[in-house]
């Protein structure tokens, strides 16, 4: 009886803790500065800049580029490097995905309101505003704030994240965009499955 107890125990302990070790796969990408060097630009300019794993490019309306005021910052997550994880994407069928939370750390530097209009995407999904994960914080422009933000959210889903990871190419790397009124320096993606 007393073993019957042990083991019950221990599989009540197995099924009630195993979620926390749910399996997931990380990507992360950083910047070379938290405020990169800023460049002028005439209308007739097509420049990026790099900074770190990120490529902050040029306000369509001329302006300056590097400052946070009015570009776009892209970048790259590539799950392809953890292959053994890999695989329970591209397998038939994939796993699904639980959870995509970007974790952003961002500079803003126009906070009269813009920054609430701002918005991350992955390349061939809808747009998510980050207004919701900004919650009750008042950014403050120049000063880093770090914030989560839950990719299936805004109408994309698992099944959304898995075809762009299986089909677009190149394949196992979800190209990134944040617009427009700050600089992103820190980006880490985790696919909870």
């Amino acid at each position: 009886m007393k073993n019957f107890i042990n083991i019950f125990i221990l599989m009540f302990l197995f099924v009630a803790v195993s979620p926390v070790f749910a399996a997931r796969i990380v990507a992360v990408a950083e910047s070379a500065y938290v405020t990169p060097p800023i460049a002028p630009l005439s209308r007739t300019e097509n420049v990026n800049i790099a900074n770190g794993d990120f490529f902050i490019t040029a306000p369509t309306r001329g302006g300056t580029i590097g400052d946070g005021g009015d570009e776009s910052t892209i970048w790259a997550m590539s799950f392809r490097k953890n292959s053994k994880k890999w695989d329970h994407f591209r397998a038939d069928p994939a796993r699904m995905i639980k959870s995509a939370v970007l974790r952003i750390t961002l500079t803003p530097r126009s906070v009269n309101g813009f920054l609430r209009s701002d918005a991350v995407r992955i390349q061939g999904l809808t747009p998510i505003k980050i207004a919701p994960a900004l919650g009750g914080i008042t950014p403050v422009s120049g000063v880093p704030l770090t914030i989560d933000i839950d990719l299936l959210s805004n109408g994309n889903t698992s099944e959304d994240l898995i075809r762009v990871l299986k089909f677009e190419q190149p394949k196992g790397i979800l190209f990134m965009q944040y617009s427009d009124d700050a600089i992103v320096s820190y980006a880490r993606l985790i696919l909870k499955y």
